[in-house]
């Protein structure tokens, strides 16, 4: 499925969409929580304008994360190559 020339794009696509299907329900079903919960202290963390700029915030961790995550799979990937095509060389030789 992620082979050939655009496979790693392929799967960065998928592990985005991964990200980003399980943390957008999961946001706003932890921001519903927090409005219809008690009174806070802070007023003005019990507005959505708020919660969508601290929503903000951690999206921007996690697609940070992400990105860090998808640049060490890179290197891995490309050490496996270097790998398997030192091992067939020497098969051939």
């Amino acid at each position: 499925m992620f082979r050939g020339k655009n496979g790693f794009t392929n799967a960065c696509l998928v592990q985005l969409g991964i990200l980003l299907a399980c943390f957008l329900p999961w946001y706003y079903l932890r921001t519903v929580a927090f409005l219809a919960g008690p009174p806070f202290i802070d007023t003005y963390a019990q507005t959505w304008s708020y919660q969508l700029v601290m929503g903000a915030i951690f999206l921007a961790g996690a697609l940070l994360a992400l990105a860090v995550l998808l640049v060490i799979e890179a290197c891995l990937l490309k050490l496996y190559r270097r790998i398997a095509a030192s091992k067939h060389r020497a098969l051939r030789s």
